[in-house]
Order: C-alpha cells, then structure tokens, then sequence
C-alpha cells in the first residue's frame, strides 16, 4: 500500500477491513515513510484499506487515501 505523504505528518495509521468499512487498526507508520507491506492478511481474501494521517496527535477524520488490495 502506498500513499503521498502529507506534510507535517508525525505518523499514519493504517486501517484494514474486508468490507469497506473503516475496520481495524493494524499498523503505526512513522511519516519518514509512505508505505505499508501487509503481510498479516490471509491469502484469497479482498481487503480494503484506509490510511490516515496523525498531525499534533490527532488522526484526521477522513481518508488519506483508500485502497482495494486482493493478496496472492
């Protein structure tokens, strides 16, 4: 998964579902990245996933970016 950083980022919070949902929290990525490797989602499923920037500590509301993403 990968996004465009966004400026003053501390970090980016990584959300994965399977139906398009905000779903669960699986990962903290510090803002000197702009990138994920999910490699905890099982095989032969459709994921979606919803990124979203912390500023000042606080995440925003919307999606920095959303993404569909089917494992091999």
């Amino acid at each position: 998964i990968t996004w465009t950083p966004v400026p003053k980022a501390e970090q980016y919070n990584v959300y994965r579902s399977n139906d398009g949902t905000l779903g669960s929290l699986i990962a903290t990525v510090d803002a000197s990245n702009s990138f994920y490797d999910d490699l905890t989602a099982p095989d032969y499923n459709t994921y979606y996933y919803t990124v979203r920037t912390v500023i000042a500590g606080h995440e925003s509301d919307s999606a920095l970016d959303e993404t569909d993403f089917e494992p091999p």
